[in-house]
């Protein structure tokens, strides 16, 4: 079903963007002065193009989802694997983000779910999550 949402969008993209520019140059072409085929054509092609679009900026907007997603479950998988103790550079590591990021996302977290923070004398930080 997730492929499915990604290839629609390109595939009506594909179909509605050529069919788009085929009415516009016969609607500028001016030696054909029937331009009805081509209203007809720009009626379908325009509404597909747009579907497209909005379709496409669907599956662009949602890919924050999966990451949102994937750093929730790591900042739990990492919790129960150190009894509720996690720090930035570890977090970071896990999942692939800045450590300004890891920290952003942790310091949300522990506000969320009260936690503490105590930062070690090289700068690290930890939080300490209770069970």
């Amino acid at each position: 079903m997730k492929r499915l949402k990604q290839v629609i969008p390109g595939l009506l993209l594909a179909l509605g963007i050529p069919l788009s520019l085929l009415a516009v140059t016969q609607l500028l072409n001016s030696q054909s002065k029937d331009k009805t085929g081509a209203l007809a054509l720009m009626v379908i092609a325009l509404p597909v193009t747009a579907a497209g679009g909005w379709l496409a900026w669907g599956v662009y907007k949602g890919g924050g989802k999966d990451n949102s997603d994937r750093l929730k479950s790591t900042f739990f998988r990492l919790l129960m694997e150190d009894n509720g103790r996690i720090t930035v550079m570890q977090f970071a590591k896990e999942t692939q983000i800045s450590k300004d990021e890891a920290r952003q996302y942790l310091d949300q977290k522990a506000q969320e779910f009260n936690a503490s923070a105590k930062t070690d004398d090289k700068g690290g930080v930890c939080y300490y999550f209770n069970p």
